[in-house]
């Protein structure tokens, strides 16, 4: 009895473990919402966001795995960058993608995004994401 047990048990990991995972072709716009005559450090936050979007699309997968109907839409977020660079308070502004296990899923992920130190006093962004899943063949 304890052989078939461990041999259904095996079965089952083989079963989950060999199992088809869902793949997306999938891509994430960063849109600055800068006010005029931002300094050069919000400029440099912008452009560092890039990297940010690997972290980023570890929620939009988890969303789309749901199947949701509406699949592309805006989230417009912001947060604060202390003066040692680690961020804090992120919140959704907007998002066009309802669905409070994906939004918090990104405002844990900025959470935990340290830039580099602001030159003088801490920050606050804003900052617009477009996540897109693109249609195979296009």
């Amino acid at each position: 009895m304890r052989k078939l047990l461990i041999i259904a048990g095996l079965a089952v990991m083989a079963f989950l473990f060999c199992r088809e995972k869902k793949s997306y072709d999938i891509s994430i716009v960063e849109k600055s919402v800068l006010p005029a005559g931002v300094d050069k450090y919000m400029t440099t936050v912008s452009k560092n966001l890039v990297s940010v979007r690997e972290n980023l699309s570890e929620c939009y997968i988890a969303f789309l795995d749901k199947d949701p109907k509406v699949t592309d839409g805006k989230v417009v977020m912001s947060w604060n960058i202390a003066t040692s660079g680690e961020t804090s308070n992120a919140a959704i502004i907007n998002s066009e993608l309802a669905d409070s296990t994906f939004t918090s899923c990104l405002t844990g992920k900025i959470n935990q995004v340290v830039f580099n130190p602001p030159p003088s006093s801490a920050k606050s962004i804003k900052e617009e994401f477009n996540f897109i899943k693109k249609i195979e063949g296009k």
